[in-house]
């Protein structure tokens, strides 16, 4: 006869064990051998894994690495479900990761087959970049805001109210040519014709009075020599204090250096990572990483907190990535052709 200690535990009370003890990938076994058995069972135990994740959740930064370990086991075998992608996601929220969180979002979005899934992402969707457009602008991180709305607008996750903000912030930052670009696509749409056409006559008004008020004033310029490459300029500039040479492109959003390259100077470089983005090259779609540099040279100037992707594609033997827009755009600048000289002036 056996004994109570070798009697074979309850299904729930098993399951919930193994939970408790971490062996998430033995949980997740468990279930799959009750979903084929019986659906009463199996969501019990879906409702115990649930309850366990969300538990999890009230102590992200303690418990941030057992919840990733969970949801990856689950999702290994039941990759389409859409309300723990969409817990994996409120966990990147909680972490400040919000780029992961997007990834995630977009993962519910594809495998939400049914309305009711279709209605669990929206509300989430909606509440992910409310959230996180509220921890900007507290912060006042304008550009870190901007490279994420562009990044959920590759994923198709930003809603047309969060490029109403797109544009004002673009026009409070001075990046002008951003901002009526991102108005001219908004307006093509009837319902957001009169809001885009209100913020820019906000911002002429405003624009105006600082006129009247005040003349606008640069630093004093400065003249730098570059390397001429048939129709490209290539110029030196120090990154995190490692010296390095970037093709200009003012047609790069954002500056970016070779995957090769930023190995060669992780060990010295001050790089913050930010998470990871898509990007369209010359040799197709590719994703990226981003870092933040902690201080960016070019001539006499120092930037601050500039945003690197990093992305694993050949450059030329001169230059080892692109001077983007987000660099120049703290300057206006002009190219003397026949010396090869860049003159910069602060704004």
């Amino acid at each position: 006869m056996l004994s109570s200690q070798t009697a074979p535990l309850p299904i729930a009370e098993l399951f919930t064990q193994l939970l408790d003890n971490m062996k998430y990938d033995e949980a997740i076994d468990l279930y799959h051998t009750i979903v084929n058995l019986s659906e009463e069972n199996a969501q019990q135990l879906k409702a115990l894994f649930i309850l366990h994740l969300r538990e999890l959740l009230q102590s992200p930064q303690t418990n941030g690495e057992k919840l990733v370990a969970a949801t990856d086991s689950y999702l290994q075998d039941f990759y389409d479900d859409t309300e723990i992608r969409l817990i994996l996601a409120q966990h990147h929220l909680l972490q400040k990761q919000f780029y992961e969180g997007i990834n995630a979002i977009q993962l519910a979005k594809s495998y939400a087959y049914s309305k009711s899934d279709q209605e669990k992402v929206l509300n989430y969707h909606q509440l992910f970049i409310k959230s996180l457009t509220q921890h900007f602008y507290n912060t006042k991180d304008w550009q870190q805001l901007i490279d994420i709305y562009l990044f959920a607008d590759t994923a198709d996750l930003l809603p047309d109210k969060n490029r109403i903000q797109l544009i004002d912030i673009y026009l409070n930052t001075g990046d002008v040519d951003s901002a009526l670009s991102t108005a001219n696509s908004l307006a093509q749409q009837s319902q957001w014709e009169k809001p885009v056409a209100s913020i820019l006559d906000s911002w002429r008004i405003s624009q105006a009075k600082d006129q009247e008020a005040t003349t606008t004033t640069y630093s004093s310029d400065f003249t730098m020599d570059v390397i001429k490459r048939n129709n490209q300029f290539i110029v030196p500039v120090t990154l995190s204090n490692n010296e390095t040479l970037l093709l200009l492109d003012t047609g790069a959003s954002i500056t970016t250096i070779s995957k090769a390259y930023f190995e060669s100077i992780r060990g010295t470089a001050n790089l913050t990572f930010k998470g990871r983005q898509s990007f369209l090259t010359a040799n197709g779609k590719t994703i990226g990483e981003i870092y933040t540099a902690d201080i960016f040279n070019i001539g006499q100037y120092n930037l601050r907190d500039i945003n690197i992707a990093v992305l694993d594609y050949p450059t030329s033997r001169e230059a080892n990535g692109l001077l983007g827009m987000n660099v120049l755009k703290h300057f206006q600048f002009s190219i003397d052709q026949d010396a090869a000289k860049i003159t910069l002036i602060k704004k």
